[in-house]
């Protein structure tokens, strides 16, 4: 196989699923979460609406993470069970998948635990993109003031490598959130600090696709269309929460076309503003005509999409966002 080949593969996937796997307060909460869901039954789901691929937040900012990671607790001083799953719950998820022939991306960040509240990984890795304000009592964003460091990146890109080196090719692509431009002192910086997140995957899977997210497609970057911000780019990141245009043809900056339609993509815009979308319930503000009709004309154009999908209590498909994508299998 190769990159191309895996490429190619990926986009015959047409369509996949995604999921913001979060939560846990404390090491036992976090423990009792991975433990009891269900894989087999997330893999029926999955294969009865037909997606072609699956992913997951292996973490996201918080100090939680999704299966264990030696490299992680000898660097943050956490014990085993502590902030790392006792569940390799992604080789269960992979093993769950393989017999229903769907792949597996999984979903990593570059800014890192900068969420961890007790401040134990921000410091242990060097690099936090927030903040405690004494005077709000409220963790701020820090972006302006500080960049990664060389020395921060090897250390978290050391966390992914023994993801990449156990997993292997059981993970057919990456998606790396947090990469956004000004964290990095310059372009040059960003593109050789963000070459070894792709080294490390690689490490595991020669073939392995990434890609690295610079944010939403806002009016001053290109707003409506995905876009690659990255010469490390295999296929775009494509966050948005509503359809773009049509794509043209199969790559766009060179790079695959690839939709992700997150967070919002259930919400209207406008509710989302005023408070926290994790909060919200889920909504369908598209039909499942409609989203049949857009996924099939972007796989027409050699495009692909993804769905950010809520499953209630980690069992079951949000039925609403289950029935909004049901017309797919017919792809």
């Amino acid at each position: 196989m190769s990159v191309q080949s895996n490429l190619d593969r990926f986009q015959s996937r047409k369509w996949g699923i995604f999921h913001h796997f979060l939560g846990g307060n404390n090491a036992y909460e976090w423990n009792c979460i991975v433990n009891r869901v269900n894989v087999d039954r997330w893999a029926e789901q999955l294969a009865e609406l037909g997606c072609g691929f699956f992913g997951i937040t292996l973490m996201q900012q918080r100090h939680t993470m999704l299966s264990p990671n030696e490299t992680y607790n000898r660097i943050t001083g956490y014990k085993p069970g502590e902030a790392c799953a006792e569940r390799d719950f992604v080789m269960d998820l992979s093993d769950a998948l393989k017999k229903y022939d769907i792949d597996l991306m999984l979903y990593f960040t570059g800014d890192g635990p900068c969420n961890d509240a007790s401040r134990i990984a921000n410091n242990a890795f060097g690099f936090s993109t927030q903040k405690w304000n004494d005077e709000t009592q409220k963790w701020e964003y820090d972006h302006d003031h500080d960049f990664y460091t060389e020395e921060y990146v090897d250390k978290w890109v050391s966390v992914l490598e023994e993801y990449a080196l156990r997993y292997k090719d059981r993970v057919f692509a990456w998606w790396i959130d947090g990469c956004y431009k000004h964290l990095f002192e310059s372009p040059a910086i960003r593109d050789k600090y963000l070459g070894k997140y792709k080294k490390a995957v690689r490490a595991g899977n020669p073939d392995a696709l990434i890609t690295f997210n610079d944010g939403y497609s806002f009016p001053w970057q290109k707003r409506g269309n995905p876009f690659s911000s990255t010469i490390q780019d295999d296929f775009t990141p494509g966050e948005e929460d509503s359809f773009f245009d049509i794509p043209t043809s199969r790559y766009v900056d060179g790079k695959q076309w690839f939709a992700f339609y997150c967070n919002g993509f259930w919400f209207d815009r406008e509710t989302m503003k005023k408070g926290n979308h994790l909060s919200l319930v889920p909504t369908t503000k598209y039909t499942p005509d409609e989203i049949y009709d857009h996924v099939k004309q972007v796989n027409e154009k050699g495009g692909i999409v993804m769905f950010d999908t809520t499953f209630f209590d980690h069992e079951i498909i949000d039925p609403r966002q289950f029935y909004a994508m049901s017309k797919l299998r017919n792809l």
